[in-house]
């Protein structure tokens, strides 16, 4: 499980990651011993409504590290895993675009929109993270924090896999195959 700060939504037009936090899960459980958490030092200035909203500030940033030197580290920390992230469509993409920009290796991973996954298997189109957090009564941590957002997601990531086996969805290919049938 992972999530992405940033300073926007568009990496195209240089909008940055500031901070990357990911949790394993392994068997279902959320390994909270086994995580990853990197503020990274960004190009450009991030404006003062984003550090209020992340919690991030300018001693933050000054005590990170570059985003090629946290790239790699996260794709070490997430070698041999399958991401999930809460919506993938964006975390993904981002890494992808920032990934291609600095050369590092390719980034083809196996992903689940849990945000998906959330909407197909509950109905609905809203499932947004704090939806979720409620619904799940999931404890609510400091939110747009990329570790703890990561943490929740996982939690929430939990509870769908409950929902998946109600299903009769015991593997990753069959929740591909159903997030597929569901969504066509």
């Amino acid at each position: 499980m992972f999530d992405l700060e940033t300073t926007g939504f568009f990496p195209e037009v240089g909008d940055e990651i500031i901070s990357i936090g990911a949790v394993k899960v392994t068997e279902g459980k959320v390994q909270r011993d086994d995580s990853f958490y990197q503020v990274i030092d960004p190009l450009q200035t991030v404006s003062r409504e984003t550090k209020r909203f992340t919690g991030l500030r300018r001693k933050d940033f000054l005590h990170g590290v570059t985003l090629p030197i946290g790239l790699e580290r996260f794709l070490e920390f997430s070698k041999g895993t399958i991401l999930v992230a809460h919506p993938a469509s964006f975390d993904i993409n981002f890494l992808q675009k920032r990934i291609n920009k600095w050369e590092l290796p390719s980034f083809d991973p196996e992903f689940v929109d849990s945000f998906s996954l959330a909407n197909n298997l509950l109905g609905r189109d809203d499932c947004y993270l704090d939806v979720l957090i409620k619904k799940f009564d999931i404890q609510d941590r400091a939110r747009h924090h990329a570790l703890n957002d990561a943490i929740m997601t996982a939690e929430i990531f939990e509870q769908l896999l409950k929902l998946c086996y109600q299903q009769e969805v015991h593997t990753i290919r069959g929740l591909h195959e159903f997030l597929l049938q569901e969504s066509g």
